[in-house]
């Protein structure tokens, strides 16, 4: 009960930090991403991007997106303590060669509830703490995708976004662009740069403006084909950039820039089992694992993926699970 009431003073610091105007951790809510593929291979996943999550990793990549496919993603951070919800669709328009082009859209939703609001009271002459009433702080974002094939081994993506916070009684609701470019130049090697909030994004409070910072996410990966096992392994890496002055927060920093690095593996075996495993780098190393299972029915695919995140000894772990359908 004691770490539950520190998490959440913690997320409600974080929080009012970003409200006083500054831009460090203003859009942390968003870093983690969607699809517990992608989580599970520790977020390398900015150059892979070939699923319906594509439109948050990188909106260039919904060019490989088979047809149209949808993903839901749930998520307990620390427990029960935060909620993490996430989705995303992908719809392949007409075209061919140079004409292809793809639309989607994206949600994220970060919840902390049944926060308690307390108030010092005298009880018998002596002070004590009591609950008098509970509250949220909620986090959404939406996002609005589209991609175009460039040239044969270019792809060009962008989203439109829509930021809305909200603690108790107070809220904020922002506007923002990323956009994203993928690049195979080499048989099956894979080059990707997304940036979020390229043009910085702008919350307004009541009172005062919130300002979030670019995040620029660059990623490198290749597939690997064994053929006699009917099997892929692909091997990607990817360097989150941001510009916030984290310094020792992050595994690299240079004055208010930073980065942190990010390394994972998955091998599909005949495209229906999927193991993963993944680090992300920051101040600490994060140690991720996972596992997926995809089911074909006639022409439409079911898939369901998992992905464990250990928190130490002090927090409880965090589980994801995400379930798509392709059709």
């Amino acid at each position: 009960m004691k770490l539950r009431h520190l998490s959440v003073l913690f997320g409600l610091l974080c929080v009012s930090t970003a409200h006083a105007g500054t831009a460090k951790y203003g859009g942390e809510f968003m870093s983690t991403g969607i699809g517990a593929r992608a989580l599970g291979m520790g977020g390398a996943f900015v150059s892979i991007a070939d699923d319906a999550s594509a439109g948050y990793w990188n909106p260039a990549g919904m060019i490989y997106v088979q047809r149209r496919e949808i993903i839901l993603m749930h998520s307990e951070r620390f427990g029960d303590l935060v909620n993490y919800d996430a989705g995303s669709f992908v719809q392949q328009l007409a075209g061919k060669d140079e004409k292809r082009a793809a639309f989607g859209f994206s949600f994220l939703r970060v919840g902390v509830d049944d926060i308690d609001k307390t108030d010092l009271v005298l009880v018998d002459g002596a002070p004590q703490v009591i609950s008098t009433s509970t509250f949220s702080e909620t986090d959404w974002a939406f996002l609005v995708s589209y991609a175009r094939l460039w040239n044969n081994m270019t792809s060009l993506g962008g989203s439109v976004k829509v930021v809305r916070k909200a603690l108790d009684d107070e809220s904020a609701t922002g506007f923002g662009f990323d956009v994203g470019v993928l690049m195979k130049p080499w048989r099956r090697l894979s080059l990707g740069l997304s940036i979020q909030d390229v043009t910085s994004t702008f919350l307004i409070w009541d009172n005062e403006t919130e300002n979030i910072l670019p995040l620029a996410r660059l990623g490198i990966s290749y597939p690997l084909l064994l053929d006699s096992v009917k099997g892929r392994l692909t091997l990607a890496a990817g360097l989150d950039v941001r510009f916030e002055g984290r310094k020792t927060a992050t595994a690299y920093w240079i004055g208010e820039s930073s980065a942190d690095l990010r390394l994972g593996a998955e091998y599909w075996y005949d495209d229906l089992i999927a193991v993963r495993t993944g680090i992300e780098q920051h101040e600490e190393v994060d140690f991720m694992a996972g596992a997926g299972l995809r089911l074909p029915f006639g022409a439409q695919r079911l898939g369901l993926d998992y992905a464990f995140l250990s928190n130490g000894h002090d927090l409880d772990d965090t589980h994801r699970v995400s379930g798509s359908l392709l059709f």
